[in-house]
C-alpha cells in the first residue's frame, strides 16, 4: 500500500501545529486546521482505495469536500486578516 500522501499530510500537520504553538498567530490556527482536514481526507481516501469500503462516486464527493474545506481554511487569514 502506498501511503505517501497521507504521510506527507501528517508531516505538514505536525509542522503547522508546532508553528502555531510557538507563534500563537491566529492565521496559523487556520493553517493547522486546513492541514488537519487535509490529513483526515488523505487517510480516509487511502483507506477507502485500499479496502474498497466506499464506492467511487461517494469517494470523489468526499475528496472534493475535503479539498474545498482545506482551501477555505487556507484562504480565511488572507480574506479576513487580523486587525
Amino acid at each position: 500500500m502506498n501511503l505517501r500522501v497521507p504521510d506527507l499530510s501528517l508531516v505538514l500537520l505536525v509542522v503547522a501545529i508546532r508553528a502555531y504553538r510557538v507563534d500563537r498567530a491566529p492565521a496559523l490556527a487556520f493553517v493547522a486546521g486546513a492541514f488537519m482536514v487535509f490529513t483526515f481526507k488523505s487517510f480516509l481516501v487511502a483507506y477507502a482505495v485500499w479496502s474498497g469500503a466506499i464506492e467511487h462516486e461517494m469517494l470523489e464527493f468526499i475528496d472534493a469536500v475535503g479539498d474545498l474545506g482545506t482551501i477555505v481554511l487556507l484562504t480565511m487569514p488572507v480574506l479576513w486578516p487580523q486587525r
